[in-house]
C-alpha cells in the first residue's frame, strides 16, 4: 500500500486580531497542497493532485501538540442568512484549545493554539438561501 505523504503551505498565516474584549481568528482563505506519495512497488504508477484548497471550516479541538480531539459545540443556532457554533472552553489540564481550519478535498488541516485566557469561541457562517453554508464569516473568542 502506497504511503501518501502531504506537505501543506499555508499561503497565508493564520491571523489573530484583538479587540478590546474578542479575538478575531482568521483562517488562511487558502492552502497550497502539495503530495508527496511513494510506492512501494515500482509496478504501481502514482497519481495525485496538487492545488490550491479553499477553507471550508473552522473548528475547536482539545489536546496536546501531537493529539487533538474535535469538540462539539455547545450551542448551534440558525438565523436566516446566519448560523453560528458556540463552544464553551473550561479550564481543564493535560491539554489545550487549538483552532482548526478545515479545506475542501484534502485530510490536511491548519490549527492555532487558543490561548488559556479565553473561555469562549463563536463561529459565525453565512447561509445561502437554502440554508446551505456559503463562508466563514468570523470566528472570535471571548
Amino acid at each position: 500500500m502506497a504511503s501518501l505523504r502531504i506537505f501543506v503551505c499555508a499561503m497565508f498565516s493564520i491571523g489573530f486580531y484583538q479587540t478590546a474584549a474578542a479575538l478575531e481568528i482568521r483562517c488562511p482563505a487558502n492552502l497550497m497542497e502539495t503530495p508527496g506519495v511513494v510506492s512501494p512497488d515500482p509496478l504501481w504508477t502514482i497519481a495525485a493532485t496538487t492545488g490550491e484548497r479553499p477553507l471550508d471550516s473552522v473548528g475547536v479541538y482539545w489536546g496536546s501538540t501531537d493529539q487533538r480531539g474535535a469538540q462539539v459545540p455547545d450551542d448551534t443556532q440558525k438565523k436566516k442568512s446566519l448560523e453560528t457554533m458556540t463552544w464553551q472552553l473550561p479550564k481543564a489540564d493535560g491539554g489545550h484549545y487549538w483552532v482548526g481550519c478545515s479545506y475542501t478535498n484534502t485530510t490536511a488541516m491548519l490549527y492555532q493554539k487558543i490561548a488559556p485566557t479565553y473561555s469562549r469561541c463563536t463561529a459565525t457562517y453565512t447561509l445561502l438561501p437554502s440554508g446551505r453554508r456559503l463562508r466563514l464569516a468570523a470566528m472570535l473568542c471571548q
